[in-house]
């Protein structure tokens, strides 16, 4: 079974780097985009979850409210090891 999960943005602001392609394979918490919000910070976008990046619907500049959808990732449903 095919698990997606939905890539949201975390605040209101302009995205500034998108650091990804569609089909790339992602860790968990890797940094994906980012996010230049009203204050002029830059807050990451990531995700809890590793699998590939199946739609991007965001340009750099645009901008987004929070929540907005900006792309799914299809999770890797294999499992791992870990320390």
């Amino acid at each position: 079974m095919r698990m997606v999960r939905e890539i949201s943005s975390p605040c209101n602001g302009y995205i500034k780097n998108i650091l990804v392609n569609r089909d790339d394979y992602v860790y968990e918490w890797q940094v994906l985009m980012m996010v230049q919000n009203e204050t002029g910070e830059s807050i990451p976008i990531h995700l809890s979850s590793s699998g590939y990046i199946d739609s991007l619907k965001v340009n750099i500049d645009k901008y987004i409210e929070k929540d907005t959808l900006i792309g799914h990732l299809v999770e890797d449903t294999l499992p791992c090891g870990s320390d």
